[in-house]
C-alpha cells in the first residue's frame, strides 16, 4: 500500500459516502503509508496513537490462532483422505487455505 494508493481509496470512500448521504469514521494504525492530512467531506479519518499495537494486537493474536487451528485441522483431515492414495502426492496451495476458511 502506498500513500497515493490509500488516499485515492479514501477519496473514492468519501464520494460514495456523499452519494449514499452516510457519514463514516473510520479507525487506522499510524502507518507511515497512511495519509495524515486529506480533506473528506462524509469520511472522518482518526489514527490510533503511537504504540498502540501492543494493546490491540492481544485481539487480533485470537482471531489469528483460531484461524491457524482450523487451517491445521483441515490440511490433516485432507491428509488423512490421501493416506490410501500414494501415488498423489500431497500439497496444500493458498488457494486450498481460502477454501477451507469459506463455508
Amino acid at each position: 500500500m502506498t500513500i497515493e494508493l490509500f488516499r485515492a481509496w479514501l477519496r473514492d470512500l468519501d464520494i460514495k459516502m456523499m452519494k449514499e448521504n452516510r457519514k463514516l469514521l473510520l479507525f487506522i494504525d499510524n502507518c507511515p503509508a497512511n495519509p495524515k492530512k486529506v480533506k473528506l467531506q462524509n469520511v472522518r479519518v482518526e489514527f490510533s496513537p503511537p504504540n498502540a499495537t501492543s494493546k490491540v494486537q492481544p485481539l487480533d493474536q485470537d482471531v489469528i490462532e483460531v484461524v491457524k487451528q482450523y487451517n491445521r485441522r483441515c490440511s490433516i483431515l485432507r491428509l488423512v483422505a490421501q493416506i490410501h492414495k500414494p501415488e498423489e502426492n500431497f500439497s496444500v496451495t493458498l488457494l486450498d487455505a481460502i477454501h477451507f476458511l469459506t463455508p
